[in-house]
């Protein structure tokens, strides 16, 4: 479910970007048709990345007190190094680089608007 979280929070900031950022473009679509696509694309993309251990690439073992399972980071095999960092970049690295940019061109919408709304208000205040 790790995989499903993160890759979630990804798609929620990319669905908030479409909507703040870019919002004429996002009223074309049905956002409820768009939620189900987006959570769909979550759960295959997150079921694809935690096959491979079951095909021989990676492996999966216990942590900590024996209580959950994790992907194993320590065994040296060609398979494992292959898995982990394809995971590491395919969970990790894309999904925060997402977050990243979306609320980065959120801010910067934002604070667009938030000065346009500064010079309005200037002129209004300047004809009286």
């Amino acid at each position: 479910f790790g995989f499903i979280s993160i890759n979630t929070m990804a798609l929620i900031s990319l669905d908030r970007y479409f909507v703040i950022a870019q919002p004429f473009q996002t009223m074309k679509s049905l956002a409820i048709k768009r939620a189900i696509i987006m959570l769909v694309f979550v759960w295959l993309y997150s079921l694809i990345w935690s096959t491979p251990p079951f095909f021989g690439y990676g492996n999966y073992v216990p942590e900590g007190f024996q209580t959950s399972c994790t992907f194993d980071y320590l065994t040296q095999s060609k398979g494992n190094i292959i898995f982990n960092i394809g995971m590491y970049i395919g969970n990790f690295i894309i999904p925060v680089g997402i977050i990243i940019f979306c609320y980065y061109q959120i801010v910067k919408a934002v604070r667009v608007h938030e000065l346009e709304m500064l010079k309005m208000a200037q002129k209004m205040n300047a004809s009286h």
